[in-house]
């Protein structure tokens, strides 16, 4: 009996620090992105920040940020570190936005005077390299949006025009 405790302590004591180990790399820090003003590259609303500098944010606390900024035609992208518990100068605070836990940055519009900014935060590493630009700068516009319309009422359209056609074709069969 003696040598199964034994046994069953040593298994503990060498398990223990592996375990310990793993939660600890999983409460490290987030490595986020860090550029002041990077010019993002955009494929069907989906960004990256086109920034090469990556950073060890400070706090456990911290998450990864980018603001996207368009002013003048001209579109920048600020990353960073930023601690969730703080405010983020500019941003909203009721948004709630930086208190959330997303392993993707999806982009929310701020009121501004000029402009337009919109901010998003995330938790995992560089995170804040890719993001997703608010459906309303994204959607679909002008021409794409009457393709879409046209397109989706065709088979509306068609089914109409069929039942008036037999309708009739057989009303004036049977007379």
């Amino acid at each position: 009996m003696m040598g199964q405790c034994r046994t069953c302590w040593t298994g503990i004591l060498i398990l223990l620090p592996a375990c310990l180990q793993s939660v600890m790399v999983s409460q490290s820090p987030p490595l986020c992105m860090v550029c002041d003003g990077s010019s993002p590259v955009c494929k069907a609303g989906v960004c990256r920040s086109n920034c090469d500098m990556v950073a060890i944010c400070f706090s456990y606390e911290d998450i990864c940020v980018a603001i996207w900024r368009e002013t003048n035609n001209t579109v920048t992208v600020q990353t960073m570190c930023h601690n969730r518990t703080l405010p983020l100068e500019g941003v909203d605070p009721g948004l709630r936005l930086l208190n959330s836990v997303s392993t993707e940055c999806h982009m929310v519009p701020q009121p501004t005077k000029e402009g337009a900014v919109m901010v998003c935060g995330c938790d995992s590493d560089e995170c804040n390299d890719e993001f997703h630009l608010h459906k309303e700068l994204s959607g679909l516009r002008g021409r794409d949006l009457i393709l879409v319309v046209v397109i989706s009422l065709s088979p509306v359209l068609v089914t109409i025009v069929t039942a008036v056609t037999l309708y009739f074709y057989y009303k004036r069969r049977g007379s």
